[in-house]
């Protein structure tokens, strides 16, 4: 019984975590260190966000929710290269129309950046178990089956988009990991934006976006984008296959508290990109027609930092 209950919960635990954000997809493509270019420790305090002050352009509403049936797919969108112009006007105290379009304008740049530019990159999943049955047994084991794989990652230097290692590319290295833009929100239409600053850092910039609960329900719930959220950031990428011969039953999940925080300079680089992504995954897992962990409630907050050098 114990070896069927670890199972069990390996997989509804493990499953939920394997988030196909960017370290996934870009896990595929081999990662090589030289004595020029060495692993960059953090800790989750470095690189925690800062708080912001200044002017917020901000809407409140109910949390997006969509219901998706099995099997929906999305299709991608192609990139799009913008270059910053001498003339920069930062958004400083702007609105939040105004902040995004610079965001989407300057961070999409960058996925397609074509200079010289150093990459060090930090990210993983902080993970905790909010409830689970038979708790008394279950719950040391869950916590400690759950991911808590934040590291960094080896640093690498691009030019025209391309690693001088091992051929990787900036667009992959960094999210989204299945588009060529960074972001595509709108920046006066719905967006599921629920603020929007930006204020002085320097010569340049620092850009904070908060959005909206975002929430997932559905046969597809695992692997379906988050209708807004999925437009600026990596989403879970599951497959219900992937769980064979286990079922989960009554799954959503809540993108909450997800932000972005983004330092650009004075010519529109981007110098530090910060990306929280917390998901909240309830369900009840079932072998067949047996249920056997019911109204599981787990949290997987999703960390990806970024800094550029160039």
């Amino acid at each position: 019984m114990k070896s069927i209950l670890k199972k069990t919960l390996a997989v509804l635990l493990v499953f939920s975590f394997v988030f196909v954000f960017a370290a996934c997809g870009k896990d595929k493509e081999k990662e090589t260190t030289t004595a020029a270019e060495t692993t960059v420790e953090a800790t989750a305090d470095q690189t925690t966000m800062e708080a912001t002050t200044g002017p917020a352009e901000e809407t409140t509403g109910p949390a997006e929710e969509t219901t998706v049936p099995a099997g929906e797919t999305t299709a991608e969108t192609p990139g799009e290269t913008t270059t910053a112009t001498a003339a920069l006007t930062l958004p400083i105290g702007g609105n939040a129309a105004q902040v995004i379009e610079f965001y989407n304008q300057y961070g999409n740049a960058m996925k397609n950046y074509k200079g010289k530019v150093t990459v060090t990159k930090t990210d993983g999943t902080v993970s905790q178990v909010n409830y689970i049955a038979m708790a008394a047994i279950t719950k040391k084991l869950a916590q400690d089956m759950l991911p808590n794989d934040y590291k960094a990652k080896p640093t690498y230097t691009f030019v025209n988009g391309t690693s001088t290692v091992d051929g990787k590319t900036l667009s992959k290295w960094l999210p989204r990991d299945k588009s060529a833009k960074l972001s595509e929100l709108s920046p006066t239409g719905a967006n599921g934006v629920k603020s929007a600053t930006c204020t002085a850092s320097g010569s340049g910039c620092k850009i904070v976006i908060l959005m909206n609960d975002d929430i997932v329900t559905g046969e597809s719930a695992i692997n379906a984008p988050a209708k807004y959220v999925s437009l600026c950031m990596d989403t879970l990428d599951m497959k219900p296959s992937d769980l064979e011969p286990f079922i989960l039953k009554k799954a959503s999940v809540n993108y909450t508290g997800c932000s972005i925080e983004a330092v650009f300079d004075d010519q529109g680089r981007m110098t530090k990109l910060d990306i929280l992504t917390p998901a909240n995954i309830k369900g009840d897992l079932a072998f067949k027609s047996l249920d056997l962990l019911k109204d599981t409630d787990i949290t997987g907050n999703y960390k990806g930092n970024y800094t550029f050098a160039y």
